[in-house]
């Protein structure tokens, strides 16, 4: 007897970089409370799993988790640099004659889509007839290009035709400008499928100018959320930190570190501050393929420098609730990050630990922090003025009625709503879940 199609099929396609393992968490909590059905597909499952179980939602009985098929389960592209899509897009219109360059950058820094396909069709075989929407958590890092779309259907094992039919969304994390996709003519090709309902933005810009485009198609834009748990009992690298600052304020830096973090600018200042005054936190990998001259001679100066009022931890903190243990330890957090103009969730881990934020001006980011007054924004690029808004951030005032304005409008229940909604609508009207 075949099931009644009650499932939602979430599929993260980057494992162990920056935020998408928490989100993945996060919309897999949402969707469980309103009821769906969820599949869980990602290409870490022991993770996934332990982040499951940290929450209380292994067990949940709506929760269908394929263990099963994981080993047979098609590996992704790597992708190395995977959030540099807007650069080598750019590259790639300057050396547009050089055929064998362009296909080397484009393999290098887009996924597949023929993976996203194979990696769906592999999860519907072992659930025929279950899934009514499938969601993708980074639909923005795929190949644009309209033959990379090619044959996507999606095949069920008992019923193809109704299977190659099913609806799929996805979540635009680093979104491009539309003007200039629409004059360049490189619309991500998955737009014209007929089965792609619509995509959820983090900018609150964008989902109207993307409806004006494809009328047909859904859009929303997803408050950025964050995990905001904490370790159950005192987590022995927070406390370290803690120590070895003596009373200093600690500055924290950390995440998917690439040359958007500016860590020139972030070296500037870990050199040229009191010591005696200032405690410099550095947390998670470096992506050594995606640094600018100016980061990697700073890098350079570190190792031959070594401060002693800078803390490296080099590595990816697979567990969230310790790395929002550190940021709670500190005092204020360096965001200051370079030609970065998205959303990003530092700003909800700001206003949740209570912690004013630096930021760059001219960015949303900026415009964001300026608006809710939850910290400082500064020109990118200018030491000084950078020094002096990290001054700056101790003599802010009022800051606990500002971080809960922030915190009412980036809430988990407007995010909640705009989700369930958003996958309501992709629906056909006839398998609506409520």
């Amino acid at each position: 007897m075949q099931h009644v199609r009650d499932c939602i099929l979430l599929y993260n396609p980057i494992s162990n970089e920056g935020h998408l393992d928490s989100w993945h968490i996060l919309f897999i909590e949402v969707f469980l409370k309103a009821g769906w059905g969820v599949i869980p597909v990602t290409h870490d499952p022991r993770a996934i799993q332990k982040k499951l179980e940290q929450k209380g939602l292994f067990s949940n009985p709506k929760l269908l988790w394929p263990k099963k098929i994981w080993q047979q389960t098609p590996k992704p592209t790597s992708i190395t640099a995977s959030f540099c899509r807007r650069v080598s897009r750019r590259v790639k219109r300057v050396f547009q004659s050089a055929a064998q360059r362009e296909q080397e950058l484009l393999a290098n820094k887009f996924l597949d889509p023929q993976t996203f396909k194979d990696t769906i069709n592999h999860v519907l075989s072992a659930y025929p007839g279950r899934t009514q929407l499938m969601f993708n958590m980074y639909v923005d890092g795929y190949l644009p290009q309209a033959k990379a779309w090619a044959d996507m259907a999606f095949s069920d094992v008992q019923d193809s035709a109704v299977a190659a039919s099913i609806p799929w969304a996805g979540l635009c994390i680093t979104p491009e400008n539309l003007s200039e996709q629409q004059a360049s003519q490189t619309m991500p090709a998955y737009y014209l499928l007929s089965n792609y309902q619509g995509t959820c933005f983090l900018d609150e810009t964008l989902p109207q100018k993307y409806r004006d485009h494809y009328p047909n198609k859904y859009f929303e834009f997803l408050p950025d959320i964050t995990e905001t748990g904490l370790p159950t009992t005192p987590n022995p690298l927070a406390l370290d930190i803690k120590h070895k600052a003596a009373g200093r304020k600690i500055v924290f830096m950390g995440g998917s570190i690439g040359k958007q973090k500016n860590l020139a600018q972030w070296v500037d200042l870990v050199l040229n501050l009191d010591p005696t005054q200032w405690y410099f936190v550095q947390i998670g990998r470096i992506n050594v393929n995606n640094l600018t001259p100016a980061d990697e001679h700073a890098l350079a100066l570190l190792k031959q420098q070594q401060p002693a009022n800078l803390y490296i931890h080099s590595d990816y903190l697979l567990d969230e609730t310790v790395f929002n243990a550190i940021i709670a330890a500190s005092d204020v957090i360096f965001a200051v990050y370079r030609d970065f103009y998205r959303s990003s969730n530092m700003l909800s881990k700001a206003a949740y630990f209570e912690k004013p934020i630096l930021v760059a001006d001219r960015c949303l980011m900026g415009e964001r922090v300026t608006k809710y007054e939850i910290g400082l924004a500064v020109p990118a690029d200018h030491s000084e003025g950078i020094q002096a808004g990290l001054a700056g951030l101790l003599k802010l005032e009022g800051l606990a009625t500002k971080f809960a304005n922030y915190r009412a409008d980036f809430s988990s229940t407007e995010f909640s709503r705009r989700l369930d909604a958003f996958a309501q609508n992709c629906l056909p009207k006839d398998q609506v879940v409520h």
